[in-house]
């Protein structure tokens, strides 16, 4: 039901971590992209905004960060998924 990147490159094709959802037809949407240590680098209810690998205006360093997503279809079913993603930058 949701497809979620394991991996973004900055400068590169896929340089914004945004899940793929197969249905279409949601009522609540969180994201949030936290550092090891858990503090919260980026958070979204909007679906087509993705997170582009920055924190205060500029990029976060390269390495391993969590997401945490939450889903909520028309039929009242709520979806979470958590897991790590890598943030590489190229040049």
């Amino acid at each position: 039901v949701i497809w979620i990147p394991n991996a973004i490159l900055i400068g590169g094709i896929n340089d914004n971590l945004k899940p793929v959802v197969s249905f279409a037809d949601f009522t609540n949407y969180r994201m949030e992209i936290q550092n090891r240590w858990g503090d919260v680098l980026f958070s979204t209810q909007d679906i087509e905004m993705g997170w582009d690998g920055t924190h205060n205006s500029l990029y976060a360093p390269e390495g391993t960060y969590g997401y945490f997503i939450t889903i909520q279809d028309g039929a009242g079913r709520i979806y979470d998924r958590q897991g790590l993603m890598h943030l590489l930058i190229g040049e």
